[in-house]
């Protein structure tokens, strides 16, 4: 079993408040005090609680004096609560606009770059050419309809006569540069030639080397 290699994963950059944007600054106040009023109802709320907890038992001891102390602190966490609360709803909805503001800011941004490009493209491509390569295509198609049309009415069988061409063109290529189409001759043929005059030429050495010695 081989050696276990550790992959150690690459912690995200944590930005310095510094370096931080105004908006990216304003959404992290935002944040920071959303965190802090929650922080805030919940402590609130447990107060609450308790203070009615307490005014229950009063009650049941027939303190009303003290039950109703109790609940008057009770009812003014609880309308304190109220003002927090709606302060929370503010601040979530000014976090939820910021961000929202951001990724429109963020896609015109994406979209203007992309806008740039587009136009630095258009640039390059020159409309000129593609109109001379359609009439270049819309001509050959034509000239080629043409003799289509002609060699019918001559009676002329289209794939023959394009057989017979092609034929010709060989011809003319040939004359022109006779070392372009020489067929290649096969090693083996080259080889074996080649035994055959060996052969002979020893068998002519021998008969040679006969009429010497007679």
């Amino acid at each position: 079993m081989g050696p276990c290699v550790s992959q150690t994963r690459k912690k995200p950059e944590i930005k310095k408040i510094s370096d931080l944007s105004a908006n990216e600054k304003a959404l992290m106040d935002c944040k920071h005090t959303r965190d802090n009023i929650k922080k805030e109802l919940k402590i609130i709320d447990q107060r609450k609680s308790a203070f009615r907890e307490k005014a229950k038992l009063e009650l049941k001891t027939s303190n009303k004096a003290k039950a109703k102390l109790y609940l008057n602190r009770s009812k003014l966490l609880e309308k304190r609560y109220e003002v927090y609360n709606g302060q929370l709803t503010m601040i979530e909805e000014q976090i939820n606009s910021i961000q929202t503001m951001q990724m429109q800011k963020d896609a015109i941004g994406v979209l203007d770059q992309g806008n740039k490009v587009l136009k630095e493209l258009s640039k390059e491509v020159d409309v000129k050419k593609w109109e001379d390569i359609r009439d270049d295509m819309n001509s050959l198609k034509q000239e080629q309809d043409e003799i289509t049309a002609l060699l019918k009415n001559y009676g002329i069988d289209e794939v023959k006569y394009n057989e017979e061409l092609d034929k010709e063109l060989d011809k003319l290529i040939q004359a022109e540069n006779p070392k372009l189409n020489l067929p290649d001759v096969p090693k083996e043929k080259v080889e074996m030639e080649k035994n055959k005059s060996d052969a002979k030429e020893e068998i002519n050495n021998n008969k040679n080397g006969q009429m010497l010695a007679e």
